[in-house]
C-alpha cells in the first residue's frame, strides 16, 4: 500500500485548510498509509480516524492568530528551524507522496534536499491565486513547475495554472457534511457567516451593511451571527459596541459542533476579498441554507448559482449585495425554500466518490 505523507505547521486551528486535510485525511485510508505530520503539538481540532498516523516536528508554533505582522514574523522565523528537522524526518522515513497546502511547506520540503519533488511532491492550491502576497508569488515561481502535481480546487485557478506550464490537475474539495435528508425550515430570520475574522475575509464590511440596514433588520427581527476569531475580532467588537448593534449581531467562536448552528440559520453570507475555494459556502448548503456571496476570485462562482441556490454578486457592490439581503428577507417562506432545495441538491450532486477517484489517479493507484 503506498505512502501519503501531509505535512502542514498545525491542525490545531479550526479553519478550512485544516478542514479539508482532515476530510482528505480520513478518506485516503481507505487505499493508502496516511501519516500526518506537523510542525507543533497541538491538538487536533477535527477529528481523525484512527487507520491515520500523526507525527510531530516538536516545533514551537503557536501562531498569533490576532495579528497579522506578528504571525508573519513567526512563521519566517520558524522555516530554517522547520528545514532542519524536516530534513531529519525525511530521512528516518519514506513516502510516495507528499502532500502540501501552502507554497512555504512545498519550499520546506524542496530545501531538505532528500526529496525528488518532481516526482512525489503534491501542492494543494487553498488560497486564490490573487490573493498572494509578493514574496509568496515569488516562492510559488520558483517552486510550482519543479512540483509533481499542482492541484486546483477551482475551474478558474486550473486554467491560471495550466496556461502557465505547471503539471495541474483540478480537483474540487470533498464536502464535509452530506446534503441533509432534512434540510432547514428556513422560518428562522437568522443569517450567519463562518470563517477567521481578517480583513481578508471582510466581516467589517458586512457589519457595515447590517448597520445600513439597521431599519429593515430590526423591524423584521433579523440576527447576524459572525462566527470564526482572528486579529480583527477587536475592530469587530468596537464596531458592534459603537454602533450600537450589540442587540442584532453575535460574535462566538469556533466550535466543533457547527452544524448545530447551522441547523438553525436561515441564510449564510460571505463577503471575502479572495476566496481559494469556499468550504464554507457547501457546508452551509449541506443544510439548505440559501447563501449570498461576493463574486469574486476564485470558489464561490464553482459553487453559488445566481438565482439558483443562492445569490452571486458583483465585488464591492454593496448597494447589490444589500438589495439581494432585502430582497432575501422579504422572500416568502416558501421561494426562501426552493432557493434551499437547489442549495441542497448542490451539495447531493457534489460527487466526492468522482473526486477521490482523480485523487487516486494523482497518485497512481
Amino acid at each position: 500500500m503506498k505512502q501519503i505523507l501531509i505535512y502542514f505547521n498545525s491542525m490545531g486551528p479550526a479553519g478550512g485548510i485544516e478542514r479539508v486535510i482532515s476530510n482528505l485525511a480520513n478518506k485516503w485510508t481507505s487505499n493508502f498509509q496516511v501519516t500526518v505530520l506537523t510542525k507543533d503539538n497541538q491538538p487536533y481540532f477535527y477529528p481523525l480516524n484512527k487507520k491515520v498516523s500523526t507525527k510531530s516536528l516538536n516545533l514551537d508554533f503557536n501562531l498569533d492568530m490576532t495579528n497579522r505582522i506578528h504571525r508573519i514574523i513567526q512563521t519566517w522565523k520558524s522555516y530554517i528551524s522547520s528545514v532542519q528537522k524536516l530534513k531529519v524526518f525525511l530521512k528516518d522515513y519514506s513516502f510516495d507522496y507528499i502532500y502540501v497546502a501552502t507554497p512555504l511547506n512545498a519550499m520546506e520540503v524542496y530545501m531538505t534536499h532528500t526529496v525528488d519533488v518532481s516526482k512525489k511532491l503534491v501542492i494543494s492550491e487553498h488560497a486564490s491565486y490573487y490573493g498572494y502576497n509578493k514574496i509568496f508569488n515569488r516562492i510559488k515561481k520558483f517552486i510550482y513547475p519543479k512540483a509533481y502535481k499542482i492541484v486546483a480546487p477551482t475551474s478558474m485557478d486550473t486554467a491560471i495554472y495550466e496556461k502557465k506550464g505547471y503539471r495541474t490537475i483540478y480537483i474540487p474539495h470533498l464536502t464535509t457534511f452530506l446534503a441533509e435528508e432534512k434540510v432547514n425550515s428556513l422560518d428562522t430570520k437568522l443569517a450567519i457567516t463562518v470563517g477567521r475574522l481578517t480583513s481578508d475575509k471582510r466581516q467589517l464590511l458586512l457589519l457595515n451593511m447590517w448597520k445600513e440596514m439597521e431599519g429593515k433588520i430590526r423591524k423584521e427581527n433579523w440576527k447576524l451571527i459572525i462566527v470564526g476569531k482572528g486579529e480583527e475580532m477587536d475592530n469587530l467588537k468596537n464596531y458592534i459596541k459603537v454602533n450600537e448593534i450589540n442587540d442584532i449581531v453575535k460574535i462566538i467562536p469556533p466550535r466543533k459542533n457547527i452544524s448545530e448552528i447551522y441547523k438553525k440559520a436561515s441564510l449564510f453570507v460571505f463577503t471575502s476579498r479572495y476566496e481559494g475555494f469556499g468550504m464554507v459556502l457547501l457546508e452551509a448548503m449541506a443544510f439548505g441554507i440559501p447563501c449570498i456571496s461576493y463574486d469574486v476570485p476564485s470558489g464561490p462562482r464553482d459553487i453559488v448559482v445566481n438565482e439558483f441556490n443562492g445569490y452571486l454578486i458583483p465585488d464591492q457592490d454593496c448597494t447589490g449585495f444589500e438589495q439581494h439581503l432585502k430582497k432575501y428577507i422579504d422572500l416568502t417562506v416558501v421561494d426562501k425554500q426552493i432557493l434551499g432545495r437547489h442549495a441542497s441538491d448542490t451539495v447531493k450532486n457534489w460527487d466526492n466518490d468522482s473526486i477521490l477517484r482523480t485523487w487516486n489517479t494523482v497518485f497512481k493507484n
